[in-house]
């Protein structure tokens, strides 16, 4: 690694300090744990007799500003409230959330009603959050405002006069709302159109807050409460481990099989998931590309012989299933032969499933990549995947012309990339580098290579960054970016599969390297885990089987698209083979 004082790590220093000043301005205040459990207890001691109290009751521990809270059966709501009443808010909200589910369950309006309503009561799941002090927003517009907010984590207030209308996190996460969108909200409420907000200011005196929150909920009917972060549990990295790792791919595997297209139309995988509102954005396929890299993703899963036969075979099955309907052109349909980046993963899922299964793949799915007659230049995104493409089939092939093509697609684009661009490029361009040396005593890119992995963890937030600020779950997130109020996202996982790649290659990482590597990999997977939405997550969703298994774009983002979930999974595939070489080569 270079020295502290090179330009590369002063950078990285000034992202660091700059994410820093972002989360202590919003360092969390909040009631005690101890406090808010104390306060959660009481709420479901009167939803399950089903008897809130009439007169109101101080209930708000100390450090309280206000409370939300939301009664669902079977992951839908049917009574949410929030007050901001000083004092009683935590019985107001509950009271007023408690009538309306009272109106909402589905239960006959007959003379029996009321004791049918108590019977109900214990399969609803309780969720509660209480407010911690208002926190000041100084800003000039509500753009700038939202910045200051750590999304999914704080909730919003407006207060004009002695009227406050707040809009909490756990409600942004559930209807997929950003701090912006619920300033707007809450500006609703109050009558306010969302106008320039020095002119709000003037004319009505309004002021902005942000607040923490305590947020206890169930994660299912019957279950213990727990305390959440971002609507989630902070999953440890101890817990990260080869045999959950095996739980969290078929995990993966499992929803990527499950967006198979239900109707009778060759159409592939559905796109995109909303959880929030149980629906796939626009009732659509995902495009080629996609769909293409989950077959690819799910064949590399079913050649690690680390899961379950059950879903091995599954995993193969899928994969031939979504080369099957791609191949499968309709009339006016757009060929996936057409988009260069499908074509190429089209082919590595081709031969993944060669090489899995020592037999053809389906002639309909299978396809040429030798190199046109004239080529043609793509992104370089795109030129590294053909080139990945391209040499696996000559590593199948035996072929010399082909590997002499890719040779020269890989050395191109080495050379035109500079390293903190080489992310992305990958996996793919480092994977082809090592296809076409792997009998090579050394790799021609390994400097460049690991300039980039050690690039790659300087980015990357620890424990150390966010340890005032209530941010541990961001822990192990990459951010390459150095936009204001910059936070880690879906594009975390993508240089870390080819980073988990080089884990298991002794001429890029030796020995003396690898516990200090591994180390940085499992808090990036420690960071995938925490994007993926699993039982905890599930509370705030309508249809918790669905939504299971599928990665976010961002913890305050609940879009679960194919890649994301697809890229997640070759990034658990390629840990595991690599723990297994290094299993394997140690005496």
């Amino acid at each position: 690694m270079m020295p502290c004082s090179s330009a590369r790590c002063v950078q990285a220093t000034l992202l660091a300090c700059a994410l820093l000043v972002f989360f202590v301005n919003s360092a969390p205040a909040q009631p005690a744990a101890a406090d808010a459990m104390q306060a959660y207890r009481t709420v479901e001691e009167w939803i399950r007799a089903w008897d809130v109290p009439e007169e109101p009751q101080t209930l708000d521990p100390p450090e309280t500003s206000g409370a939300s809270v939301t009664l669902r059966l079977s992951g839908r709501v049917m009574g949410r409230a929030t007050s901001m009443s000083e004092g009683v808010s935590l019985w107001e909200a509950t009271r007023r959330a408690w009538q309306e589910a009272a109106a909402a369950l589905p239960v006959e309006r007959d003379a029996l009603r009321q004791d049918n309503l108590r019977a109900l009561a214990p399969q609803l799941m309780i969720d509660v959050q209480l407010a911690g002090p208002l926190q000041p927003i100084v800003a000039s517009t509500l753009t700038d405002a939202s910045l200051s907010v750590s999304p999914g984590r704080q909730g919003v207030a407006v207060r004009v006069g002695e009227r406050v209308e707040a809009v909490f996190p756990g409600f942004m996460l559930s209807t997929n709302m950003t701090p912006g969108d619920g300033m707007i909200a809450a500006l609703g409420l109050l009558g306010l159109a969302p106008q320039e907000l020095d002119a709000l200011k003037k004319e009505s005196g309004l002021i902005l807050y942000r607040f923490d929150v305590q947020h206890v909920a169930q994660r299912s009917a019957g279950a213990p409460p727990m305390f959440l972060t971002r609507g989630g549990r902070i999953v440890n990295t101890r817990d990260i481990t080869p045999r959950s790792l095996r739980e969290f791919g078929d995990q993966l595997a499992a929803n990527l099989v499950a967006r198979q297209w239900p109707g009778e139309e060759p159409f592939g995988l559905l796109g995109t998931y909303l959880p929030w509102l149980d629906e796939y954005d626009d009732a659509a396929p995902a495009n080629a590309a996609d769909q293409a890299l989950a077959a690819f993703a799910l064949a590399r899963w079913a050649e690690v012989s680390h899961n379950r036969p059950e879903m091995r075979d599954g995993s193969v099955a899928a994969s031939r299933w979504v080369l099957d309907k791609l191949a499968n052109v309709g009339d006016g349909e757009t060929s996936p032969h057409e988009d260069a980046a499908a074509s190429s993963l089209m082919a590595m899922a081709s031969l993944a499933l060669r090489r899995l299964e020592s037999r053809e793949p389906p002639p309909a799915a299978a396809m040429s990549i030798a190199p046109p007659e004239e080529d043609v230049v793509y992104a370089p995104p795109v030129e590294a995947i053909r080139a990945n493409a391209v040499a696996m089939t000559a590593t199948v092939q035996g072929h010399q012309g082909l590997a002499s093509y890719a040779e020269g697609k890989v050395r191109k684009l080495f050379g035109s990339t500079a390293p903190a661009q080489l992310a992305t490029l990958m996996p793919w361009l480092g994977w082809a580098d090592l296809l076409l040396h792997q009998d090579d005593s050394a790799i021609p890119s390994a400097i460049a290579l690991r300039e980039f992995r050690n690039l790659v963890e300087e980015h990357q937030l620890a424990r150390t960054d966010v340890s005032a600020t209530g941010d541990e779950d961001l822990v192990g997130g990459v951010v390459f970016t150095r936009a204001d109020a910059a936070i880690p996202t879906w594009h975390t996982i993508r240089p870390l599969i080819f980073v988990a790649t080089m884990l298991g290659d002794p001429r890029l990482t030796s020995t003396d390297e690898r516990s200090r590597h591994l180390v940085r990999l499992l808090e990036g997977l420690r960071f995938v885990r925490q994007l993926t939405v699993d039982e905890a997550t599930c509370h705030m969703f309508p249809n918790p089987d669905r939504a299971l298994g599928g990665v976010r774009l961002a913890l305050w983002d609940q879009r679960q698209p194919v890649d994301a979930t697809a890229m997640a999974l070759l990034l658990v595939t390629e840990t595991l083979d690599s723990v297994e070489k290094l299993t394997h080569r140690d005496p």
